[in-house]
């Protein structure tokens, strides 16, 4: 590649094998000819396992994630998140940290006023189930109003 490289590693951080302009990063690599070399963290967000990871470099613009470009490289790889991850505890919706009312109505928000999805969809996981519905704001009002159990710990 020439002068002004610059590279856009999108990821499937969900997994859904879609690349998403939302789970995108751009790192300028702008040091005229490669190889280039760059470090990507992945975001809180991202689900461990494999996950496809697209690299693309186009000369002197920021590429696409998909789509033609005139002087350019794609190249798609697969990568292994390990550790970390999102979620420190179920049932703590709105991530900051404790399970309350505020995590029950930023579910009630999410599932029926089209409100922000939870920063991590394994805490809003509240049954430890999968996905988020109904059924977690159900979990979680008997927990935190009727003495019910409370949330299975992350996996």
């Amino acid at each position: 590649m020439g002068r002004g490289g610059r590279g856009r590693p999108p990821r499937t951080n969900n997994q859904d094998t879609v690349f998403d302009y939302s789970e995108e990063v751009i790192l300028d690599v702008n040091t005229g000819s490669g190889p280039y070399t760059g470090h990507v963290d992945p975001p809180v967000n991202a689900h461990n396992g494999p996950t496809r990871m697209r690299v693309r470099l186009n000369y002197n613009s920021y590429p696409p994630p998909c789509g033609v470009t005139t002087y350019g490289e794609v190249e798609d790889y697969t990568i292994i998140v390990e550790g970390g991850g999102c979620c420190e505890l179920r049932g703590n919706v709105d991530h900051s940290g404790a399970i309350n009312v505020a995590d029950l109505i930023y579910l009630v928000d999410f599932l029926f006023f089209d409100g922000t999805a939870p920063p991590c969809e394994e805490e809003g996981n509240v049954d430890g189930t999968g996905g988020i519905n109904v059924a977690d704001l159900t979990y979680l009002v008997e927990f935190l109003f009727f003495n019910g159990p409370a949330p299975p710990p992350c996996s």
